[in-house]
């Protein structure tokens, strides 16, 4: 592929933001390490884009505008990991449940009344927003313990933004795989694997947000990297490598989901992972027969992320 070809370009473009695989797929074996008109390469296959999520020496994390690499991002990140334990988390647990029936009790009359509702709208973002509101307290700790509102400001952000996308995906793929709904049952353990599933399968991330920086010379795919390019990884495209996955463009929420790959920087994952949890068992037992109503609309606001704008739904 020409370094003149827009990958990031062509990624935001309607058709590939409504399904980006086929494009991704066909740069996946043919160009794994492309080079862009501006220098910076995208790296594509599941082996190259492991080894430099793994190799934080060899791909240091770049552009200094980034959250990432304000001097107190590390600690502030670590400050509120303790704060969002999994413990704490699961304390939580009848507060968003309270929030979840709260949200479905306003959709349940609508939808047996044969309305269509934008679960984007009407679930994922007054829950997360509920949810976020719960731990204000938590922001002004930071705030009193850090003196950095900005930085916190936008890691809290980024956080809230990454929930609702990652209730969007996880209702995408109930909505898209009904027979694997009563694979999950009210297991748990399967729910988590059924949104592992989803997150490989279809997930929110494209590309790697923050470009990482070659401190030396790094040979990958039988190209050179010069020390100093930038480098950014298509999780979208590694996560469906058949290299590493079996029928890779197949949703299967029993394989094992430990090779999935994320770009894992996100605060407050724990308790997305929970909340998105909850949806998606409540979706199951408060509505079953729970069908899309048309394709979602995608913004078109990043190259790197596929956020949904629109995701209508009906009863059958």
């Amino acid at each position: 592929m020409s370094a003149t070809i827009d990958v990031l370009g062509e990624l935001a473009k309607p058709e590939h933001r409504q399904d980006p695989y086929p494009f991704l797929h066909w740069l996946r074996e043919n160009d794994p390490v492309h080079r862009t008109r501006c220098g910076c390469y995208l790296l594509s296959s599941y082996d190259d884009v492991a080894f430099a999520l793994r190799q934080t020496g060899t791909f240091a994390p770049g552009t200094p505008a980034t959250a990432q690499n304000h001097p107190g991002y590390a600690r502030l990140r670590a400050a509120i990991a303790r704060e969002l334990t999994p413990a704490r988390v699961l304390r939580m647990r009848p507060r968003i449940l309270e929030h979840l029936g709260n949200v479905f009790d306003d959709l349940g009359p609508r939808l047996v009344a044969g309305e269509t509702v934008d679960l984007h709208a009407e679930v994922s973002v007054p829950l997360t927003r509920h949810v976020f509101a719960d731990l204000s307290g938590l922001i002004s700790r930071l705030v009193e313990a850090h003196d950095d509102e900005p930085l916190i400001t936008l890691l809290w952000t980024t956080g809230y933004e990454s929930t609702v996308s990652g209730i969007d995906c996880a209702v995408l793929a109930f909505l898209a795989h009904p027979g694997h709904r009563s694979w999950c049952g009210d297991d748990p353990a399967k729910v988590q694997r059924f949104l592992d599933e989803a997150l490989r399968h279809d997930g929110v991330v494209l590309c790697t947000p923050v470009p990482r920086i070659a401190s030396a010379d790094v040979e990958l795919g039988g190209v050179t990297i010069p020390a100093g390019a930038s480098v950014r990884m298509l999780i979208a495209a590694a996560n469906r490598d058949p290299r590493a996955f079996r029928d890779p463009d197949t949703f299967d929420p029993a394989r094992d989901p430990r090779r999935t790959l994320s770009t894992g920087n996100c605060c407050g994952t724990t308790l997305g992972r929970a909340t998105m949890a909850h949806v998606l068992t409540g979706l199951r037992q408060r509505f079953p027969t729970l069908v899309a109503a048309a394709e979602p609309a995608w913004s078109s606001t990043s190259g790197t992320r596929r956020a949904v704008e629109k995701l209508p739904a009906r009863l059958v």
